[in-house]
């Protein structure tokens, strides 16, 4: 009688952890895509052929695809 109930208890053990596990899994991938995600439409323009002493201008659509608000904190041209 005692083994059995012994058995009974590992048995649980096993399927809770295994269920916690699984719920873990599951839940990692929707906690890393919270919060803000930048994303761009291009994130290059080649401006081709240019003369010296042209002034040069592009502007890059940028969008949050997050669902928290998005701080640009500073920009650098490469």
């Amino acid at each position: 009688m005692y083994e059995k109930n012994y058995r009974v208890k590992w048995y649980n053990l096993i399927m809770k952890s295994a269920f916690i596990i699984v719920a873990i899994a599951l839940l990692l991938p929707s906690l890393a895509w919270a919060g803000p995600q930048i994303t761009f439409e291009d994130t290059r323009h080649e401006f081709g052929i240019v003369e010296t002493g042209t002034q040069l201008e592009h502007g890059f659509t940028l969008t949050n695809a997050g669902d928290e608000e998005l701080l640009i904190k500073g920009l650098k041209p490469s």
